[in-house]
């Protein structure tokens, strides 16, 4: 999206990453037109991947919802047993 983006604005990904201070302008003036190809595409990949990842995830968000609705999805086991710890505290009360 960030590529496309640039694209749109007439900038490489390095440039933009140069232009918000990610990367310093010695590094860039360092780079041959070929090595800055070459990053460019590597921060493309990334930054596809990234958001291929992303998508995956709200899709099983989307999909966990659906399938089971009002169910909450403990990230750690920790958590779990706090919550039914908690639980049983407020049945006991």
């Amino acid at each position: 999206m960030i590529g496309r983006i640039g694209r749109a604005f007439g900038k490489t990904p390095l440039q933009q990453a140069l232009e918000y201070g990610r990367v310093s302008q010695e590094f860039f003036d360092s780079l041959s037109p070929d090595r800055r190809v070459l990053v460019d595409h590597h921060i493309l990949n990334r930054l596809i991947q990234a958001e291929n990842e992303a998508q995956e995830k709200a899709m099983q968000k989307a999909k966990e919802k659906r399938d089971h609705p009002g169910m909450e999805r403990y990230h750690s086991e920790d958590d779990f047993w706090a919550e039914v710890e908690e639980a049983e505290k407020e049945s006991r009360a």
